[in-house]
C-alpha cells in the first residue's frame, strides 16, 4: 500500500492558486492506489519507507524535472516514487495575477505495507 500525503510547495514568489492534481487530493490518491507497484523484491522483507519527491507543474500543467530529495533508504522505492511522479496526467498550473506559472512541488510518498 502506498499513502500520500499532502503536497509542501516550495515556489519563488506565492501563487495566487496553487496547482492542483485532477480531481484534487482524492484523485491523487487514486492515481497512486492504481499506478504505484511496491516493489516485489522489499515486500519480503516487510520493508517501510517514504521518499520526498521534488517535481515542476509547468504553466500547460506537465510534469518535469523529477528528482528524489530525500532517499526512503531503498533504491526501489524511490525508483518507483520517481516513475509514478513522471507520468502522473498533467496538473491545473498554479496562476499568478491570472496567468499560468511554473511551480516546484514537493511530495512525500509513504511505502507501507
Amino acid at each position: 500500500m502506498t499513502e500520500i500525503t499532502p503536497i509542501a510547495e516550495v515556489s519563488t514568489g506565492e501563487p495566487d492558486t496553487k496547482p492542483e492534481f485532477p480531481g484534487g487530493q482524492d484523485g491523487m490518491i487514486e492515481y497512486f492506489s492504481n499506478t504505484t507497484e511496491y516493489p516485489k523484491s522489499l515486500i519480503k522483507e516487510d520493508a517501510k519507507g517514504t521518499v520526498f519527491v521534488k517535481f515542476t507543474v509547468n504553466t500547460d500543467g506537465s510534469i518535469s524535472n523529477v528528482n528524489a530529495v530525500k532517499s526512503s533508504g531503498h533504491e526501489e522505492m524511490d525508483t518507483e516514487a520517481i516513475r509514478v511522479i513522471t507520468n502522473m496526467p498533467n496538473w491545473n498550473p498554479a496562476t499568478k495575477d491570472g496567468k499560468a506559472v511554473a511551480t516546484e512541488m514537493t511530495l512525500p510518498i509513504a511505502f507501507t505495507l
